[in-house]
């Protein structure tokens, strides 16, 4: 069902208007219902959206709340947001946040944005510094072997000089 919802909010605009109906129910909703929507919102995306989400964490809401908004903010496809979901991992205090916050950021750096290699490397650097699963610094890197140029090759030649990183880094730069 949220597919279906998903596919024909994708075929009229993201604007106030649209989203109003999803967006009024949603602060009425509880549990699974609010978890849906937050997916539906962060899967549509548009600034509405964000604005929704940046509004949620801006906010002393309770734990529950925040966790259901992380998936929406962790569905969103759009770059601009690694440094709220960067800020949530950083400020809170629930272990539940940071690793959906973490799992958001490799998520969004796995896939190509446009961004130019110095913003990649932006976004490479966050979602480094918040994961700690190899599984994840695998999947990091393996992203970032897709791209060339000297300032790509110099931050796989910084992360070979840490430890946990070298191998991943390495396999990086062969690639």
């Amino acid at each position: 069902l949220e597919n279906i919802v998903v596919t024909a909010y994708r075929r009229i605009a993201a604007s106030a208007t649209n989203l109003k109906p999803l967006m009024d129910r949603l602060d009425k909703a509880q549990g699974e219902e609010r978890r849906s929507l937050w997916r539906i919102l962060g899967t549509r995306g548009g600034q509405e959206v964000q604005n929704k989400l940046k509004k949620a964490f801006g906010e002393k809401r309770d734990e529950g709340y925040l966790r259901d908004a992380m998936i929406g903010l962790a569905s969103l496809q759009t770059p601009v947001d690694l440094a709220l979901m960067l800020k949530v991992f950083e400020e809170t205090k629930d272990d539940v946040l940071k690793i959906t916050a973490a799992k958001g950021v490799v998520k969004r750096v796995s896939f190509p944005h446009g961004l130019s290699a110095a913003e990649w490397i932006g976004q490479w650097g966050i979602a480094l510094k918040m994961t700690q699963k190899a599984q994840d610094q695998q999947k990091i890197f393996t992203s970032i072997a897709d791209y060339t140029g000297s300032e790509v090759i110099e931050f796989l030649g910084e992360k070979e000089k840490d430890k946990d990183l070298k191998l991943y880094a390495q396999a990086a730069l062969e690639q």
